[in-house]
């Protein structure tokens, strides 16, 4: 066998053409670094880092993210106004037919108010009036539609 410069062996591949010592087979002469040794745990140790890193985003990170949805005030405001108009302006309605217009009038004002604050509850999320919004394109939920159902409209 060779010597290293610092006195300790070499380790010398099969097919250096040195013959092996007596008594010494192949398999104790040569030591070759056994590349899956290394690559199992590295490996393992890679795959817990992705599970930590996927656990966090979904357990803390994806939690504390705010989410937005539109509310188009002005149509639901324009849709009960027309049916407002509509029963005020009818020449068959009595002063009885209009006092209650107002009172319904009056309600929807409380029933939207309550809806406002129920809704960001029930979607998890922060409502912005859709006339507020630049570019959003179709990239935010609108939750109009539900806002009509929950009035009756």
């Amino acid at each position: 066998m060779s010597e290293a410069s610092s006195g300790d062996a070499a380790i010398v591949p099969p097919d250096a053409g040195e013959p092996a010592p007596a008594g010494v087979g192949p398999a104790l002469r040569v030591m070759r670094p056994a590349r899956h040794v290394l690559a199992w745990p590295l490996l393992g140790m890679t795959l817990l880092c992705a599970a930590t890193l996927a656990a966090y985003h979904f357990a803390v990170v994806r939690p504390a993210m705010q989410r937005v949805a539109l509310l188009d005030i002005a149509e639901i405001y324009r849709l009960k106004e027309a049916q407002f108009e509509k029963l005020i302006a009818d020449p068959k309605a009595t002063d009885a037919d209009r006092r209650r217009a107002l009172d319904e009038a009056q309600g929807f004002g409380k029933a939207l108010e309550t809806l406002l604050h129920e809704l960001p509850a029930r979607c998890h999320c922060v409502l912005l009036n859709k006339a507020a919004v630049i570019g959003a394109g179709g990239e935010l939920p609108d939750l109009t539609a539900e806002a009509k159902r929950a009035l009756g409209m």
